[in-house]
């Protein structure tokens, strides 16, 4: 699931496996909180661990 607010883009993973969930074009892809270290951005996606979240923004 995601939700972009503001300069914000809010990203979490509710499943018992990991997931690649999908970012809009143009949005900030820098982590600023995330609920595990484990947290991969990449061009298109950002790689969550189960159960988890991450914050991204500028």
């Amino acid at each position: 699931m995601r939700v972009d607010r503001g300069a914000f883009t809010i990203a979490c993973n509710l499943s018992a496996a990991p997931r690649a969930v999908p970012l809009a074009p143009h949005r900030p892809q820098r982590v600023v909180l995330a609920s595990t270290p484990d947290v991969t951005v990449a061009a298109e996606t950002v790689e969550l661990l189960p159960e988890s979240v991450a914050i991204l923004g500028r």
